[in-house]
């Protein structure tokens, strides 16, 4: 790789990041997610966690189109090493959704607000899908 694929690869990274933060930031201050009976910053996302999730909506806060809720439809394990757990979520979308892949905040009443990397699954009769994979160390 050289310097310059380098630094447009950073800058990509960092402009992300930003917009995440930025997004939660904003999500936190207009939709009342901190105190007490709101949502608050991410409990611990483990399978578990999502299992419990399982066919409801999670409500996804994209920068131009607004809110979008996501139903948890499927969470397909996958064959982990030791310390490990893989598994991935699939979510549908609404009919005639129009959303690429990319990082968005999240919200769900079990789990807080939450960066997500959500990624296009292609459609089925109920619409979009998008997953989200994951491989978290275990104690």
């Amino acid at each position: 790789m050289n310097r310059r694929d380098f630094l447009a690869t950073g800058s990509v990274t960092i402009a992300s990041l930003a917009l995440a933060s930025t997004a939660a930031l904003e999500l936190t201050s207009t939709s009342g997610m901190t105190g007490s009976g709101g949502m608050s910053a991410a409990s611990k996302l483990c399978r578990a966690t999502f299992a419990q999730c399982l066919d409801s909506v999670f409500e996804l806060h994209h920068t131009i189109l607004g809110p979008v809720n996501l139903t948890l439809s499927n969470l397909l394990d996958r064959t982990a090493a030791e310390r490990n757990e893989q598994f991935t979520l699939i979510f549908h979308a609404p009919k005639n959704t129009e959303l690429s892949g990319g990082t968005f905040v999240m919200a769900h009443t079990a789990t807080g607000y939450f960066p997500l990397y959500l990624e296009s699954a292609g459609h089925d009769d109920k619409g979009a899908m998008f997953r989200a994979d994951f491989n978290l160390g275990t104690s």
